[in-house]
């Protein structure tokens, strides 16, 4: 995941620094689009629980986070597209990372 939205961020440069993430079955799809620059798309096998969600993030945020996580797998906790995300690797339950998402129209 952490490779992925690397990638994404690179054509997120708007003002937001927006990547947009949308979980459905056992794919999570990572995509960012800015005009002058370029979009991106990337999908990844996730294990997911729950409806179809789509939330969008700042990238820098969220890559500070799965950065910084020492794990090969992150639980991603989501409850809709305007509610805080937690973040927490599998292997140290005990680190939790809260991240906002950002509210995206279109």
């Amino acid at each position: 995941m952490l490779r992925a939205v690397r990638r994404a961020s690179i054509t997120a440069r708007d003002s937001a620094n927006v990547v947009r993430l949308s979980a459905a079955e056992r794919t999570l799809t990572v995509s960012s689009n800015t005009p002058e620059v370029g979009k991106a798309q990337e999908e990844i096998d996730v294990q997911a629980d729950g409806e179809t969600i789509q939330v969008a993030f700042n990238a820098k945020f969220l890559l500070d986070a799965l950065t910084n996580m020492d794990s090969a797998e992150v639980l991603f906790e989501l409850t809709g597209s305007l509610s805080p995300g937690m973040l927490r690797p599998v292997e140290h339950a005990e680190y939790v990372y809260v991240l906002a998402p950002v509210r995206v129209y279109g």
